[in-house]
Protein backbone atom coordinates (compact mmCIF):
# COMPACT_ATOMS: atom_id res chain seq x y z
CA UNK A 1 0.00 0.00 0.00
CA UNK A 2 1.65 3.09 -1.34
CA UNK A 3 1.87 5.76 1.57
CA UNK A 4 -0.28 9.03 0.74
CA UNK A 5 1.34 12.53 0.70
CA UNK A 6 -0.32 14.46 3.71
CA UNK A 7 -1.43 17.76 2.33
CA UNK A 8 -0.63 20.96 3.82
CA UNK A 9 -3.54 22.34 5.91
CA UNK A 10 -6.18 24.58 4.58
CA UNK A 11 -6.69 28.00 5.49
CA UNK A 12 -9.56 28.89 7.64
CA UNK A 13 -11.89 30.71 6.20
CA UNK A 14 -14.07 32.52 7.61
CA UNK A 15 -17.39 34.17 5.46
CA UNK A 16 -17.94 37.67 4.55
CA UNK A 17 -19.35 39.55 7.06
CA UNK A 18 -22.65 41.14 6.47
CA UNK A 19 -23.03 44.41 3.96
CA UNK A 20 -25.18 47.22 6.10
CA UNK A 21 -28.46 47.10 5.16
CA UNK A 22 -29.62 51.35 3.59
CA UNK A 23 -31.96 53.00 1.63
CA UNK A 24 -31.24 51.61 -1.69
CA UNK A 25 -31.10 54.59 -4.83
CA UNK A 26 -33.67 55.01 -7.01
CA UNK A 27 -32.95 54.49 -10.61
CA UNK A 28 -35.89 56.46 -11.65
CA UNK A 29 -35.34 59.35 -9.98
CA UNK A 30 -32.54 60.42 -11.53
CA UNK A 31 -32.81 58.87 -15.60
CA UNK A 32 -34.11 60.89 -18.10
CA UNK A 33 -37.80 60.74 -18.81
CA UNK A 34 -37.23 62.97 -22.52
CA UNK A 35 -34.59 64.12 -24.42
CA UNK A 36 -32.59 67.11 -23.38
CA UNK A 37 -33.98 69.31 -26.29
CA UNK A 38 -37.29 68.64 -25.58
CA UNK A 39 -37.01 69.85 -22.14
CA UNK A 40 -35.37 73.18 -23.37
CA UNK A 41 -38.09 73.13 -25.65
CA UNK A 42 -40.68 72.78 -23.22
CA UNK A 43 -39.10 75.57 -20.97
CA UNK A 44 -38.73 77.86 -23.63
CA UNK A 45 -42.76 77.77 -24.31
CA UNK A 46 -43.74 77.92 -20.91
CA UNK A 47 -41.56 81.18 -20.37
CA UNK A 48 -42.47 82.83 -23.69
CA UNK A 49 -46.12 82.19 -23.42
CA UNK A 50 -46.36 83.72 -19.47
CA UNK A 51 -44.33 86.75 -21.10
CA UNK A 52 -46.57 87.16 -23.32
CA UNK A 53 -50.58 85.60 -21.94
CA UNK A 54 -51.45 88.88 -20.50
CA UNK A 55 -50.49 91.20 -23.24
CA UNK A 56 -52.04 88.95 -26.00
CA UNK A 57 -55.68 87.50 -24.16
CA UNK A 58 -56.52 90.88 -24.02
CA UNK A 59 -55.99 92.28 -27.68
CA UNK A 60 -57.87 89.12 -28.30
CA UNK A 61 -60.82 90.16 -25.98
CA UNK A 62 -62.32 86.93 -25.26
CA UNK A 63 -65.11 86.13 -23.26
CA UNK A 64 -64.30 84.83 -20.13
CA UNK A 65 -65.81 81.55 -21.41
CA UNK A 66 -63.71 82.02 -24.95
CA UNK A 67 -60.81 82.51 -22.39
CA UNK A 68 -61.38 79.31 -20.19
CA UNK A 69 -62.05 77.10 -23.43
CA UNK A 70 -58.83 78.51 -24.50
CA UNK A 71 -56.70 77.79 -21.84
CA UNK A 72 -58.22 74.47 -21.32
CA UNK A 73 -57.29 73.60 -25.81
CA UNK A 74 -53.74 75.28 -24.80
CA UNK A 75 -53.72 72.60 -21.20
CA UNK A 76 -54.22 70.01 -24.22
CA UNK A 77 -51.16 70.81 -26.47
CA UNK A 78 -49.02 71.36 -23.96
CA UNK A 79 -49.91 67.56 -22.73
CA UNK A 80 -49.68 65.84 -26.05
CA UNK A 81 -45.82 67.65 -26.06
CA UNK A 82 -45.34 66.12 -22.43
CA UNK A 83 -46.25 62.50 -24.13
CA UNK A 84 -44.28 62.90 -27.48
CA UNK A 85 -41.51 63.70 -25.68
CA UNK A 86 -42.37 60.56 -23.14
CA UNK A 87 -42.49 58.64 -25.87
CA UNK A 88 -39.08 58.82 -27.17
CA UNK A 89 -37.81 57.74 -24.04
CA UNK A 90 -40.69 54.79 -24.04
CA UNK A 91 -42.48 56.43 -20.42
CA UNK A 92 -45.54 56.25 -20.03
CA UNK A 93 -48.01 59.30 -18.22
CA UNK A 94 -48.86 56.70 -15.94
CA UNK A 95 -45.06 56.16 -15.26
CA UNK A 96 -45.01 59.62 -14.74
CA UNK A 97 -47.57 59.54 -12.61
CA UNK A 98 -47.00 57.09 -10.07
CA UNK A 99 -48.25 55.14 -7.20
CA UNK A 100 -50.41 52.19 -7.03
CA UNK A 101 -53.85 52.25 -8.53
CA UNK A 102 -55.51 50.57 -5.90
CA UNK A 103 -58.14 51.66 -3.21
CA UNK A 104 -56.21 51.70 -0.07
CA UNK A 105 -53.32 53.74 -1.96
CA UNK A 106 -56.02 56.66 -3.10
CA UNK A 107 -57.98 56.85 0.05
CA UNK A 108 -54.49 57.58 1.19
CA UNK A 109 -54.04 60.38 -1.43
CA UNK A 110 -57.08 61.95 -0.61
CA UNK A 111 -56.37 62.33 3.24
CA UNK A 112 -52.89 63.57 2.04
CA UNK A 113 -54.15 65.96 -0.26
CA UNK A 114 -56.79 67.07 2.39
CA UNK A 115 -53.96 67.47 4.80
CA UNK A 116 -51.61 68.86 2.51
CA UNK A 117 -54.23 71.70 1.67
CA UNK A 118 -54.81 72.73 5.17
CA UNK A 119 -50.76 72.65 5.94
CA UNK A 120 -50.31 74.48 2.56
CA UNK A 121 -52.83 77.32 2.86
CA UNK A 122 -51.14 78.11 6.91
CA UNK A 123 -47.78 78.66 4.64
CA UNK A 124 -49.04 80.70 1.61
CA UNK A 125 -50.88 82.94 4.36
CA UNK A 126 -47.39 83.46 5.95
CA UNK A 127 -45.42 84.06 2.95
CA UNK A 128 -48.34 86.60 1.53
CA UNK A 129 -47.99 88.48 4.88
CA UNK A 130 -44.36 88.82 4.37
CA UNK A 131 -44.58 89.91 0.14
CA UNK A 132 -47.05 93.03 1.58
CA UNK A 133 -50.04 90.66 -0.10
CA UNK A 134 -51.69 90.55 2.86
CA UNK A 135 -52.56 92.72 6.31
CA UNK A 136 -54.22 91.39 9.02
CA UNK A 137 -55.05 94.79 10.26
CA UNK A 138 -56.62 95.84 6.74
CA UNK A 139 -58.31 93.75 4.98
CA UNK A 140 -59.08 95.65 1.71
CA UNK A 141 -55.04 95.16 1.30
CA UNK A 142 -55.92 91.73 1.09
CA UNK A 143 -58.86 92.39 -1.31
CA UNK A 144 -57.00 94.93 -3.69
CA UNK A 145 -53.99 92.49 -3.75
CA UNK A 146 -56.70 89.49 -4.81
CA UNK A 147 -58.50 91.36 -7.65
CA UNK A 148 -55.69 92.52 -8.96
CA UNK A 149 -54.03 89.40 -9.04
CA UNK A 150 -57.25 87.64 -10.29
CA UNK A 151 -56.67 89.96 -13.56
CA UNK A 152 -60.13 89.54 -14.86
CA UNK A 153 -60.31 86.02 -15.13
CA UNK A 154 -62.32 85.15 -12.33
CA UNK A 155 -65.61 83.79 -12.95
CA UNK A 156 -68.37 86.16 -13.13
CA UNK A 157 -71.58 84.11 -13.96
CA UNK A 158 -73.11 80.97 -13.55
CA UNK A 159 -72.17 79.65 -16.80
CA UNK A 160 -68.43 81.03 -16.74
CA UNK A 161 -67.88 79.12 -13.31
CA UNK A 162 -68.89 76.34 -14.53
CA UNK A 163 -66.53 76.45 -16.95
CA UNK A 164 -63.68 77.56 -14.73
CA UNK A 165 -64.69 74.39 -12.51
CA UNK A 166 -63.83 72.29 -16.10
CA UNK A 167 -60.82 74.35 -16.09
CA UNK A 168 -59.78 73.91 -12.82
CA UNK A 169 -59.62 70.15 -13.06
CA UNK A 170 -57.86 70.21 -16.07
CA UNK A 171 -55.33 73.06 -15.08
CA UNK A 172 -54.78 71.00 -11.84
CA UNK A 173 -54.15 67.66 -13.52
CA UNK A 174 -51.99 68.78 -16.34
CA UNK A 175 -49.55 71.26 -14.10
CA UNK A 176 -48.88 68.67 -12.09
CA UNK A 177 -47.98 66.62 -14.66
CA UNK A 178 -45.82 69.38 -16.30
CA UNK A 179 -44.07 71.17 -13.63
CA UNK A 180 -44.11 68.16 -10.43
CA UNK A 181 -43.96 64.85 -12.69
CA UNK A 182 -42.04 66.01 -16.09
CA UNK A 183 -39.99 68.75 -15.09
CA UNK A 184 -39.35 68.33 -11.29
CA UNK A 185 -37.75 64.60 -12.59
CA UNK A 186 -36.35 65.53 -15.97
CA UNK A 187 -34.61 68.32 -14.33
CA UNK A 188 -33.75 66.13 -11.47
CA UNK A 189 -31.86 64.17 -13.85
CA UNK A 190 -30.10 66.99 -15.85
CA UNK A 191 -28.22 68.24 -12.79
CA UNK A 192 -28.09 64.78 -10.99
CA UNK A 193 -29.67 65.93 -7.97
CA UNK A 194 -33.46 66.15 -7.91
CA UNK A 195 -33.59 68.83 -4.63
CA UNK A 196 -31.95 70.74 -7.14
CA UNK A 197 -34.92 69.74 -9.89
CA UNK A 198 -37.22 70.47 -7.37
CA UNK A 199 -36.38 73.95 -6.89
CA UNK A 200 -35.90 74.63 -10.34
CA UNK A 201 -39.29 73.57 -11.32
CA UNK A 202 -40.82 75.40 -8.64
CA UNK A 203 -39.25 78.65 -10.03
CA UNK A 204 -40.58 78.32 -13.66
CA UNK A 205 -43.96 77.45 -12.49
CA UNK A 206 -43.65 80.84 -10.53
CA UNK A 207 -42.48 82.40 -13.56
CA UNK A 208 -45.31 80.80 -15.99
CA UNK A 209 -47.74 82.72 -13.94
CA UNK A 210 -46.13 86.15 -15.21
CA UNK A 211 -49.44 87.85 -15.81
CA UNK A 212 -50.02 87.77 -11.80
CA UNK A 213 -47.23 90.22 -11.24
CA UNK A 214 -43.88 90.10 -9.89
CA UNK A 215 -45.15 89.46 -6.08
CA UNK A 216 -47.19 86.31 -6.92
CA UNK A 217 -44.58 84.80 -8.97
CA UNK A 218 -42.87 84.76 -5.96
CA UNK A 219 -45.93 83.22 -4.06
CA UNK A 220 -46.67 80.88 -6.69
CA UNK A 221 -43.04 79.64 -6.53
CA UNK A 222 -43.33 78.82 -3.20
CA UNK A 223 -46.83 77.32 -3.81
CA UNK A 224 -44.57 75.47 -6.55
CA UNK A 225 -41.77 73.89 -4.03
CA UNK A 226 -44.88 73.15 -1.58
CA UNK A 227 -46.52 70.56 -4.23
CA UNK A 228 -43.06 69.75 -5.05
CA UNK A 229 -41.94 68.57 -1.66
CA UNK A 230 -44.96 66.48 -1.46
CA UNK A 231 -44.51 64.32 -4.55
CA UNK A 232 -41.20 63.75 -4.10
CA UNK A 233 -41.60 62.00 -0.44
CA UNK A 234 -45.05 60.55 -1.68
CA UNK A 235 -43.90 59.59 -4.97
CA UNK A 236 -46.90 60.13 -6.89
CA UNK A 237 -48.48 63.28 -8.68
CA UNK A 238 -52.25 62.02 -7.08
CA UNK A 239 -52.52 64.33 -3.83
CA UNK A 240 -50.81 67.01 -6.17
CA UNK A 241 -53.58 66.88 -8.00
CA UNK A 242 -56.36 66.82 -5.83
CA UNK A 243 -55.45 69.92 -3.83
CA UNK A 244 -54.37 71.47 -6.78
CA UNK A 245 -57.65 70.97 -8.57
CA UNK A 246 -59.64 71.45 -5.02
CA UNK A 247 -57.62 74.66 -3.92
CA UNK A 248 -58.46 76.23 -8.08
CA UNK A 249 -61.93 75.66 -7.92
CA UNK A 250 -62.58 76.82 -4.26
CA UNK A 251 -61.03 80.03 -5.34
CA UNK A 252 -62.68 80.22 -8.17
CA UNK A 253 -65.83 79.06 -6.52
CA UNK A 254 -65.16 82.10 -3.76
CA UNK A 255 -64.21 84.90 -5.96
CA UNK A 256 -67.93 84.43 -7.40
CA UNK A 257 -69.74 83.95 -4.32
CA UNK A 258 -68.11 86.95 -2.70
CA UNK A 259 -68.33 89.56 -5.58
CA UNK A 260 -71.94 88.28 -6.73
CA UNK A 261 -73.48 88.99 -3.22
CA UNK A 262 -70.97 92.09 -3.06
CA UNK A 263 -68.73 91.44 0.02
CA UNK A 264 -65.80 92.47 -1.90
Amino acid sequence: MENETPQPPQPLTLPDPPVPEGPSPDPDRLRLIAPWWHTLLIVAIVLVGSLYSGPRISRLKLTLTGLYLTSIALDLVMLAIVWFGLRLTKTTLRELIGGAWDGISLLIDVGLAAGFWFVSALVIGAVKLALGLADLKNAQVSTDALKKAAGGIMPQSGRDLVFFLLLAVTAGIFEEILFRGYLQKQLGALTRNSWIGMVLAAIIFGAAHGYQGARFMVLIAVYGMLFGLLAHFRKNLRPGMMAHTFQDAFSGIMFFVLTKYHFI
